[in-house]
């Protein structure tokens, strides 16, 4: 049988598409290959690879109720939110101005929480920068500094903000200096936007975590590569709860 034939033309540009001005979140989940690879002689991990696959798409769905949502209520400005995945990579982006930054840092963070509570670290970069997003193309400049950032200098659970998307921040409360000096998202939610009524679900939570993280810390046993991770992460927790215990209504 011959192979189907499509009518629809394939669409040439005779003018090149001009570059976007964006904020752009790539974000990746730490493990994945691994997990991948230890699934074809462990069928309990199934349900992991199935649940985080799952969890992948969650930001591209998002995005068009988002986008509905400002166009109905006539926010402005319209932050314009796009997102792309494939594999475990994700790619968010808004345009770039401060209110963006602050729901990028919002959907960026809920992501990556969504992945903790399944028991899988993010890491990756936010970067402003010139990039093409679209439903069909994501390419540019951008694209390519995050990708760097993430894969050869974020190294611990965690997502870089870069120099360019931090002058977007109107305020602090996303941003977190880390030891080295390298500025990252605060991918735990900040005390300082916890209202009174969720603080302790929140504590719950990162207690929840500490648990679970620190048995992953003992499980790493002698690899100093994952232990790594582990440790960085437990330290930021817990630096965490310490802030969101001294905010508990008196």
């Amino acid at each position: 049988m011959d192979p189907p034939v499509t009518d629809t033309p394939l669409v040439l540009h005779d003018e090149p598409p001009a570059y976007d001005d964006r904020l752009v979140a790539f974000v990746d989940i730490l493990g994945w290959s691994k997990l991948i690879q230890d699934s074809i002689g462990d069928a309990s991990l199934l349900k992991s690879l199935a649940d985080a696959a799952a969890l992948i798409s969650k930001a591209s769905l998002m995005a068009p109720e988002i986008n509905a949502f400002y166009d109905t209520f006539g926010v402005d400005p319209v932050c314009d939110l796009r997102a792309s995945h494939f594999s475990d990579t994700h790619v968010i982006s808004v345009r770039a101005t401060a209110y963006g930054a602050g729901l990028l840092a919002v959907v960026t963070v809920g992501l990556c929480n969504s992945f903790l509570d399944a028991g899988h670290y993010t890491r990756g970069a936010m970067v402003r920068g010139l990039v093409r997003h679209t439903d069909s193309a994501l390419y540019g400049p951008a694209i390519l500094d995050a990708h760097q950032l993430e894969s050869d200098v974020a190294k611990y659970p965690r997502i870089l903000v870069a120099p360019s998307a931090q002058a977007l921040f109107e305020s602090a409360t996303w941003l977190r200096t880390d030891f080295d000096g390298l500025v990252h998202l605060r991918i735990l939610w900040p005390s300082s936007v916890m209202f009174p009524e969720v603080i302790e679900r929140h504590i719950a939570r990162f207690r929840k975590f500490e648990k679970t993280y620190s048995l992953k810390l003992e499980a790493a046993g002698s690899n100093q590569n994952i232990a790594a991770k582990h440790g960085w992460f437990l330290g930021y927790l817990r630096a965490s709860l310490a802030e969101a215990e001294a905010q508990r209504p008196a």
